[in-house]
């Protein structure tokens, strides 16, 4: 477990260390074998995740869907972990993944992660590994995708034939009086702002700038 504000930091904790040893141990024996066959969607945009997965092999795809067309936008392969986020911090997905091929590994079911992680014995290294997954997940996937989904926004509202999208408008905050207050607040990243009323080109550029 790193610090990716601080790359250059060795790990938090090693084997040497017995509260993450046995942390670790106690993660192995609630581990499932999991296999998903190739083409198979193992997550839709908006569906409840009830398993983290870690697959050791194959490959998965990443993407979204615009007016019925799926589009996928990026590959992740060997060593993938999905539906941590979701699970640890109660979120539906936001995007599609698809196995590019058959993978291969383990599972660990939704109601015993959530039993495991909340163990006192295991409060500091769970508190840790729950920051580290959030932050891998908003830099490996979430930006990425969100990014190709806006500029393939831009494509389709460019469309002579099309005179709405289809397509999830994300809604980062469930609470309305939260959501209401939010919209009173100026916010530096500007994905954290309601677009469900913004156009895609304007969206786009905003994105492309702060990832630039």
């Amino acid at each position: 477990m790193r610090d990716y504000d601080n790359p250059d930091q060795p790990a938090f904790f090693t084997w040497e260390n017995s509260m993450y040893s046995n942390f670790m141990f106690d993660l192995l024996k609630v581990l499932e074998p999991r296999i998903q066959q190739k083409n198979d969607i193992v997550f839709n945009e908006l569906d409840e995740v009830n398993e983290v997965i870690f697959f050791m092999t194959g490959a998965i795809d990443i993407g979204f869907e615009i007016n019925r067309k799926q589009a996928y936008v990026l590959r992740i392969d060997n060593n993938i972990l999905i539906g941590a986020y979701n699970v640890a911090y109660n979120k539906r997905t936001k995007f599609i993944y698809k196995a590019y091929k058959e993978c291969s590994g383990f599972m660990i079911r939704r109601i015993d992660w959530k039993r495991f992680m909340y163990q006192p014995e295991h409060k500091t290294v769970a508190g840790l590994l729950r920051h580290q997954i959030k932050k891998d997940y908003e830099i490996f996937i979430m930006n990425k995708v969100r990014l190709e989904k806006a500029r393939a926004l831009v494509k389709w509202n460019q469309r002579a034939d099309y005179d709405a999208t289809l397509r999830v408008v994300e809604n980062t905050n469930f609470d309305i009086n939260a959501k209401n207050h939010h919209k009173h607040n100026d916010s530096s990243d500007p994905l954290e702002h309601d677009h469900e009323h913004e156009d895609a080109p304007h969206l786009v550029n905003k994105l492309i700038a702060k990832f630039n």
